[in-house]
């Protein structure tokens, strides 16, 4: 069974997945592996339908979301679907078990106030000002997930034009626009901060080395907290660009295009945060509300 979980390693490892993916899909199929042994099962031949959904509700005892054991079975869904084309077996046991239902989240936001206290805590005698500065203004002003912030790099900047070739899931390459006050941080930020370095990603640490995705969750977590709004992460800032935009009259496939969205779904989510954005508005400031 170790040579099939190697050479499944081996074939994902040709597609166009993040590391994120790959270990969470490595990790699915070891978890199976683990309860086999457990149940003295020697063989991925040997699983069947039934035993795949007594998998799954081991899982469930074990305390695991749903959202976890949906992409568990997904993965071994995939993993089978590769045993099959390579001829070890002749039939998927977690083709026909069903997903276990996923509660959609409202996406979590900041409103425009909260983001102009975040700009207003920063330190403008620090000697990461600009650097901070620069970081808030394109995570805000172009809704870039964390990692693609934290692997920006010098060739995908254009300050003259004002656009930012960003590399997202999937290694699919989308164009975002930044607004001006954006590019004039940023212009700011690499002429008179950054400084040179060996290293060819934008944001740099203090000792000049990329800032990771981690020092990046630390530098918004000590800006939240000088401005007094708890638990802000990146991916809230991106949130707020998507809802924000909306507010403000973007169109949905708009939106979809600039957050590097496959599918309408996944941005049409923030129509219904945006809607309750309006709904508080009317609820907090219509004259008659208190009548």
């Amino acid at each position: 069974m170790h040579d099939l979980v190697d050479r499944f390693s081996e074939y994902l490892q040709g597609k166009d997945y993040s590391p994120l993916t790959l270990t969470h899909y490595m990790k699915d199929v070891v978890d199976l592996q683990v309860f086999m042994k457990d149940q003295e099962i020697d063989s991925f031949a040997s699983i069947t339908h039934t035993f795949a959904r007594y998998f799954v509700g081991y899982l469930s005892d074990q305390g695991l979301t749903n959202k976890s054991i949906a992409r568990k079975i997904s993965s071994l869904r995939s993993f089978y679907k590769w045993l099959k084309g390579e001829g070890v077996i002749d039939h998927n046991p977690f083709q026909q078990v069903t997903l276990p239902k996923i509660k959609k989240s409202q996406p979590q936001f900041l409103y425009e106030n909260d983001i102009d206290q975040l700009f207003d805590s920063l330190d403008s005698t620090s000697k990461t000002y600009l650097r901070d500065t620069a970081l808030l203004e394109v995570m805000y002003g172009c809704g870039l997930r964390v990692s693609e912030i934290a692997g920006l790099t010098l060739s995908q900047v254009s300050l003259q034009d004002g656009w930012l070739k960003v590399l997202g899931k999937g290694n699919k390459e989308r164009m975002v626009p930044m607004h001006s006050l954006a590019v004039s941080r940023l212009k700011d930020y690499i002429a008179y901060e950054r400084g040179e370095s060996e290293y060819k990603e934008v944001f740099l640490n203090a000792r000049k080395t990329p800032l990771s995705s981690r020092g990046i969750r630390l530098i918004l977590s000590e800006r939240s907290e000088a401005a007094g709004i708890k638990h802000v992460h990146p991916h809230m800032l991106r949130h707020s660009y998507a809802t924000h935009l909306l507010n403000h009259g973007a169109d949905l496939r708009s939106v979809q295009e600039l957050l590097g969205h496959e599918h309408l779904s996944s941005t049409q989510i923030y129509t219904h945060v945006s809607n309750q954005t309006l709904a508080t508005q009317v609820q907090t400031k219509h004259p008659r509300r208190k009548k």
